[in-house]
């Protein structure tokens, strides 16, 4: 029962998203991502080209420029971002700000709160590698699979905490976490992606634990299942929501205070000539559970009986006056027990966002874990029910039930929920978890909840007003820990996919898979806002499924079009083993159609986040790199034996073929590297070239939070021209040739 079960303990703050918007194509399409090149099509309209860029792309990149719907530098709001993401440990006392991300409850039963432990109070960090030395360790990272979507975020990191030496623990990454169930109106007057929510998990299996239980009773029951074989180890689930931008001097000690997008471009300009760069990360609040961890259980995706977003439902604006102030008791996390009442301050604490008010809000995801013998029923509800704005206070959308529906669509209520039960006290309280209880005997709705499937209404704030399903039970789903998954040039990969029905395994099913991928075209601006379609039967696959049975089928909607899907087997434990090819380079979605074996074959959408959208769908993301094979010849010729009249073993033309080919980019669009290696200045790239081949090395980019580049999209053929031009840095360019290496055996 995962986190549903209990011990639980909650903690609750803030989480920290520093994200470099050079390659994010919200408005400009600076980055041909499958391609992993500067879009040059799209950026000769402004004069840039390959010849000039050095000099162009900068300067127009930081400077106000018009798009379809406003202005905006093309270097959006975090140019100088470091991809970094951690939990927030701030105060600025003399300012009234206190933002520490602590430990602030749990519970040992249904309806048995702890309401003293040595463990509250105490914090929590999420941690990136270690440089060095321990002092140099850098915080966890955000990596898109896709850089244009916003479906496929992963955090990579070290290792997480929570708590001290005295009390805590703490456990190395098993599986890096992946964006899960992205809910799109959680927040209905927060600009931009302020009405985002995600859900995150990742588990710590016993080996590598280190857990000082210490005098916490919560800690020391955790620790009992642990070392009983009961639970296998600690599972972590939190969601980050009510995201916030501009808040420097808010939630950091940042003298740079831009307050809108407007007021980036000079701020950027003064970086790029004193080296004073602007970081302007986005914050999310945060609410999360710690509980045990189950065998057969995935790592990072929420398991139980699924509950997914259904209908819009229109709302009132709750009436409650808010103070301007985000003061530390409304974090609940609050200050450390010694630290004494902040000062009183003049004014805001708060970069107060203007509200961009909408009339309706959508359910987020749930998922229900059921035990009939007790008759209770744990309802995940962290990605759930809405907020009004900024301050937190949830939507009160009234009396919410819960219900089963049977096969002609008739409802038994199993329970009603008041407004408190899903309020902001009672969410932040529970760490998200409603417990229901039901009548477990024969009189009771146990058999139907075993039969039908479950349901959430509401009832719309329209006149009249209308019942609505706002949630509604996927009986089949199907899962993978393997999310983001890359692709070399001609490279195979097996993953496992879960089969699940009604949150348990199913091994009589299948599992169909249909492939798609955002419709780029010549148009250079099809970068921007481009719909993940079907892939065509006759089009080029990107990806190809090489076990089970392909055909070709119609998709859905108005204008089907052929496609073709592979349908695989489920072993006996509800697993679906796929063997999976690089065919072209491309950013595929793999969608899941779980079915049961002797059904009709699921027809698959049309469009991958239409009618149905990504945050209630199965998919896995896959960035297959650009092949760039071809590479490691020319780059061998250029060195040995180039065309006359120059001259071989030249170290200058060695540098021009590296820097213009592969290096250039990462100089212009992730200019955070001025700080550390300017990747066009060829005497700091060869002082550092050690550094430089340590973290461009397979071992690196497989897992860690310091691969270069972090970004992902250095290619095999690429790399290798690196190592090969890496190696003669380091004997002083001899002059004498070189031989394409030999491929490494599997």
């Amino acid at each position: 029962m995962s986190v549903l079960s209990f011990p639980r303990i909650f903690f609750q703050g803030f989480m920290c998203w520093d994200i470099p918007t050079g390659n994010n194509n919200d408005q400009f399409p600076t980055y041909a991502y499958d391609k992993a090149e500067l879009n040059w099509d799209y950026l000769k309209q402004f004069g840039i080209n390959q010849n000039n860029f050095r000099t162009t792309f900068m300067p127009w990149c930081t400077s106000e420029q018009t798009y379809s719907g406003g202005v905006s530098p093309p270097g959006e709001w975090n140019f100088f971002g470091t991809n970094g993401c951690y939990f927030v440990q701030y105060e600025n006392v003399a300012d009234g700000i206190v933002r520490k991300s602590r430990i602030t409850g749990g519970a040992t039963a249904y309806k048995t709160p702890v309401s003293q432990d040595a463990l509250f109070g105490k914090p929590i960090a999420l941690i990136g590698d270690l440089f060095g030395s321990p002092e140099n360790a850098r915080p966890a990272r955000l990596v898109d699979n896709n850089p244009a979507s916003s479906y496929s975020s992963q955090i990579y990191f070290n290792s997480m905490s929570f708590g001290d030496a005295q009390t805590g623990f703490s456990g190395p990454c098993y599986r890096r976490m992946h964006s899960r169930f992205i809910g799109t109106l959680r927040n209905p007057n927060l600009p931009s992606a302020g009405h985002v929510s995600v859900t995150w998990q990742t588990c710590f299996p016993k080996d590598g634990l280190i857990i000082n239980a210490g005098a916490s009773t919560l800690l020391q029951t955790l620790q009992k299942m642990i070392a009983s074989g009961q639970a296998k180890g600690i599972m972590v689930r939190f969601n980050t929501y009510l995201n916030l931008y501009y808040q420097n001097g808010y939630f950091n000690a940042s003298p740079k205070k831009p307050h809108a997008l407007k007021d980036t471009p000079a701020i950027y300009k003064e970086g790029l000539a004193t080296g004073d760069q602007l970081v302007n990360p986005c914050y999310s609040r945060v609410l999360g559970v710690i509980g045990p961890w189950y065998d057969d259980e995935l790592v990072s995706v929420p398991e139980g009986r699924f509950l997914a977003t259904n209908g819009a439902l229109p709302f009132k604006q709750n009436p409650t006056a808010h103070p301007i102030r985000l003061t530390a008791s409304m974090i609940k996390g609050g200050p450390p027990p010694d630290l004494a009442a902040p000062a009183a301050v003049a004014g805001p604490n708060i970069n107060v966002p203007p509200a961009q008010p909408t009339g309706a809000v959508q359910l987020g995801v749930a998922f229900a874990e059921i035990d009939y013998a007790k008759g209770i029923i744990s309802l995940d509800a962290l990605n759930t029910f809405p907020e009004t704005f900024w301050q937190g206070d949830k939507v009160d959308l009234g009396t919410v039930t819960l219900a089963a529906q049977n096969s002609q669509g008739g409802l038994t209520t199993i329970a009603t929920l008041a407004y408190t039960d899903y309020d902001e006290k009672s969410y932040e309280t529970n760490g998200g978890i409603i417990d229901i209880k039901f009548d477990p005997g024969p009189q009771g709705p146990a058999q139907k909840i075993k039969d039908g499937t479950l349901v959430v209404t509401a009832v719309t704030a329209t006149s009249p007003p209308k019942v609505v399903n706002a949630l509604v039970e996927k009986p089949w789903s199907a899962n993978t820990d393997d999310r983001g998954i890359y692709l070399n040039q001609g490279e195979s990969k097996t993953f496992d996919v879960s089969v699940f029905f009604k949150g348990k395994r199913a091994s009589n099913a299948k599992l169909m898979i249909a492939k798609y991928a955002p419709a780029l075209t010549s148009d250079p601006d099809s970068y921007t806002g481009t719909p993940v379609l079907a892939i065509a039967a006759n089009a080029p696959q990107i990806v190809n499924v090489t076990n089970g049975q392909t055909q070709t089928v119609s998709t859905d909607g108005d204008k089907p079009i052929q496609t073709k899907v592979t349908v695989v087997d489920v072993d006996a434990n509800g697993v679906a083993h796929v063997n999976i090819q690089a065919a072209s380079a491309g950013l595929p979605v793999l969608m899941f159609y779980p079915f049961q074996a002797g059904a009709a074959l699921p027809q698959p959408q049309q469009q991958f986040d239409g009618d149905v959208p990504s945050g209630v769908s199965f998919y896995t993301t896959i960035r297959v790199l650009s092949f760039d094979d071809a590479f490691i010849d020319k780059f061998i010729n250029i060195w040995n034996s180039p065309p006359p009249p120059a001259k071989p073993y030249d170290p200058v033309a060695a540098w021009d073929f590296v820097y213009n080919n592969i290096l250039y980019l990462y100089d212009m669009i992730y200019p955070v590297m001025l700080r550390f290696v300017p990747l066009g200045d060829r005497q700091r790239v060869e002082a550092a070239i050690d550094q430089v081949l340590t973290l461009i090395a397979p071992s690196y980019f497989a897992e860690s939070t310091l691969a270069m580049p972090i970004t992902r999209d250095l290619s095999e053929g690429k790399r290798i021209v690196l190592q090969l031009w890496g190696s003669l840095v380091k004997k002083n360019y001899p002059p004498q040739p070189i031989s394409k290496p030999s491929p490494p055996v599997a």
